[in-house]
């Protein structure tokens, strides 16, 4: 596995512990085992962490997209130089080699 793809796997299964963790909280705020001063506080905090862990998740594949983006403009830029390079080396060089009497070479 890349790292990339580790990065965004950590950023996933984080999102997802804090998920888990935060349905605890909601399930233990529910129960009547606690202090009933209590519950309230663990159910905020529990949607706040809820809340928290859709927000990073979305956050990571936000991120994952910029990045498959950038790579391919990135790419895109790359061959569009090189097939430039290409057609200047044929405008240049081409009507000297016919003109010489030279076999065309492909270009590659």
């Amino acid at each position: 596995m890349g790292n990339d793809k580790q990065r965004v796997l950590q950023g996933a299964s984080i999102a997802n512990l804090i998920a888990w963790l935060s349905a605890g909280l909601l399930a233990a705020a529910w129960g009547s085992s606690f202090d009933s001063s209590w519950q309230p506080v663990w159910m905020r905090i529990g949607a706040f962490g809820l809340v928290s862990s859709v927000g990073l998740q979305i956050a990571a594949k936000l991120r994952d997209s910029r990045r498959l983006q950038a790579e391919k403009k990135n790419t895109e830029r790359t061959l569009n130089k090189r097939v430039e390079a290409i057609v200047k080396h044929e405008e240049c060089f081409g009507p000297v080699e016919e003109f010489a009497g030279l076999p065309r070479q492909k270009s590659v």
